[in-house]
This record gives structure tokens, sequence and C-alpha cells, in this order.
């Protein structure tokens, strides 16, 4: 009985009651480590956190095995991420820029920086912008090639108070863990890759050696 009422949840996300189906997924960062710890060496420089920028590309028709379909930013819509014309729609509880915003916002609180909202006032400035907030592609074939590509990029530069170039700049990915069916593994697979991206801050090449500048 389970067994059918999961085949019958799939394929009400999938095909809808004979109209067009749409899959609202909640993506937010909920870290379950403990707190990476930074050297003590760097002090405790504040940071203010510009608003996060989306820079992904306007979603654009693709003719994918016959279906007409469009993934990206839509500019009708900012919860939008991914339409098959005439047969269904994926959006995500808040807009991307306001879920990586979030998440930037728990990470760098969890390193021990303080945010201040006033950038005056702070020892340097943290930018970020969206490069790609992507739907996993669904498959069956476990092939890590096939299934294991980048759904969140974002694109970060620490500029140090007073400075117009950044002292430090990269680029935070994630990636799904496993291969994709379901609307349930649609939100685990963009939850999985968030964290990646977010947790990948703090080991990131430079940002450490970075953030002690900000106070010299």
């Amino acid at each position: 009985m389970k067994k059918l009422i999961c085949i019958f949840s799939i394929s009400l996300f999938f095909f809808g009651c004979g109209s067009t189906w749409v899959g609202i997924i909640n993506v937010s960062y909920h870290p379950t480590d403990p707190p990476a710890h930074l050297p003590t060496s760097i002090g405790r420089p504040s940071l203010y956190l510009t608003p996060v920028k989306d820079n992904r590309e306007i979603a654009l028709k693709e003719d994918v095995r016959g279906n007409t379909v469009r993934h990206g930013k839509f500019e009708e819509d900012p919860t939008l991420i991914y339409s098959k014309e005439g047969k269904g729609l994926v959006k995500t509880t808040k807009p991307p820029p306001e879920i990586i915003q979030e998440a930037l916002e728990i990470e760098i609180r969890r390193l021990g920086i303080e945010i201040i909202k006033d950038k005056n006032l702070a020892d340097g400035a943290l930018k970020a912008s969206i490069e790609k907030f992507n739907l996993p592609r669904v498959s069956t074939i476990p092939y890590p090639k096939i299934n294991h590509v980048t759904l969140i990029e974002v694109h970060l530069e620490l500029y140090q108070a007073g400075l117009e170039k950044p002292v430090w700049g990269g680029t935070i990915k994630g990636a799904p863990r496993f291969f994709l069916k379901t609307q349930m593994f649609y939100e685990e697979g963009l939850n999985w890759s968030l964290s990646m991206a977010i947790k990948g801050l703090h080991i990131y090449p430079g940002f450490t050696e970075a953030l002690a500048s900000l106070r010299k």
C-alpha cells in the first residue's frame, strides 16, 4: 500500500492530475557538523555582507527529447527555476539570492565573525553573486559524470574597508551526491549542493589569510 501511495505521489509531481503540475521545493542551509574554528591569530574581523546579486543567465527555451524546457533565471517569477512548457514548473520557497544570503550569514557567524549592518563600521565587506542555481538532472544511471554536476555556484569577493579592489576572490560550488528520480530527491539534491558549497568557504584557498589582512 505504501508503495502505491509513493508511486501515486511521484506521478502527481511529474504529470499532475490532467493539468500543469507545480513543484515547490524548500532549499535552505541547516548545518549538521560542528562550526569551524578560525585561527586565533586572525582575530575576529567584522564583515558587512552586501545583498547577493543574481548573475544567472535568463532562462532560454531548449528542446530536450521533444519537450520545450527552460532553466535559469525567470524575470516573471524570482522563485521559478525550471519549466517544461505545457507540463510543469518547479519553484523554490524563496528566491535564490535570499537563500544564498541567509546561508552565508549562518556560516560567517559559525566562523565566529561578526556581521555588521553598517558598512562604514565593518573591517571588510563580502560580495556574493550567483552564477548557477540549477535543478538536479533526473537520471536512473548512477554514473558520476552524468549525475555529479554542479548545481549551485556562487562567486565571492572579499574587500578590506576603504579599498576598491578585492583582497580575495573565489567561487564555491556544490553538486548532489546521488542520482535523482523524484521530487524528494530534487529537494535533497539542491540542499546537499547548497551545504557542500557553503561549507567549502572556510577551507577555500586564501580565504583565512585574507580575513587576517582585514585588520592590518
